[in-house]
């Protein structure tokens, strides 16, 4: 009787222990998944800061090479602002800004 009532509480006891892992891995895949998505959006950010720098130094390396590349493009500003040209997007159903 012994041994029938041992086997008897571990099949429950393995069926409880079910239900507790299950009752676990609820609680715990919250914390889980916020730990992935932190990881993964300071990885983001990462990747962000790493193209800004890559843009500024592509940024400075042109402009070592085209010293004059910023003094041309304001010289043309002033002249369009001179002359008052009209944007390509006006007269197609766009507003000024």
């Amino acid at each position: 009787m012994r041994l029938f009532f041992g086997r008897r509480v571990q099949g429950r006891a393995r069926r409880a222990a079910g239900g507790q892992s299950l009752v676990e891995f609820a609680l715990l895949l919250p914390v889980f998944m916020l730990i992935a998505m932190i990881g993964l959006d300071f990885g983001r950010a990462f990747v962000a800061w790493v193209n800004l720098q890559q843009s500024a130094r592509i940024a400075a390396n042109y402009i070592s090479i085209n010293p004059t590349a910023l003094e041309l493009h304001a010289e043309r500003l002033e002249q369009d602002a001179a002359t008052n040209v009209r944007s390509p997007l006006q007269g197609r159903g766009h507003q000024q800004l």
